[in-house]
């Protein structure tokens, strides 16, 4: 992994390494939704979208998305309304932040099971 929560996106090296927001999906899977690896996709929650390019691998379940976090982009615009592209592959745009979805139990939100939808772009 090259990139550590949403840190190191602005190194070249890292970025070389890892240069688009990846989303994970079973080769079955993204056959029965008609998904070609590589091309744009979109991953939508109650909570919201984000795009993200689609990665195929046997090394998820055929039920799972897995969607990289943390993501902006460097080279964009710092100022409003584009703030680094913050709000277009951020995968915590999807998770829900609402008092009353935090569990009391461990004092958190849900964030890694969360049902979604994956979509041509």
């Amino acid at each position: 992994m090259p990139m550590y929560h949403s840190e190191q996106r602005q190194l070249a090296a890292a970025r070389k390494k890892r240069p688009d927001p990846l989303v994970t999906l079973h080769p079955e899977t993204a056959k029965r939704l008609n998904l070609i690896e590589g091309e744009w996709v979109k991953v939508t929650t109650p909570q919201g979208s984000i795009r993200m390019r689609l990665n195929v691998s046997d090394t998820v379940d055929m039920r799972m998305a897995d969607t990289d976090h943390g993501w902006w982009f460097p080279e964009r615009e710092q100022a409003d309304p584009s703030l680094f592209g913050v709000f277009e592959s951020n995968a915590n745009l999807l998770c829900p932040d609402g008092s009353e979805f935090c569990s009391p139990e461990i004092g958190s939100w849900p964030h890694t099971a969360l049902l979604c939808r994956v979509e041509k772009a």
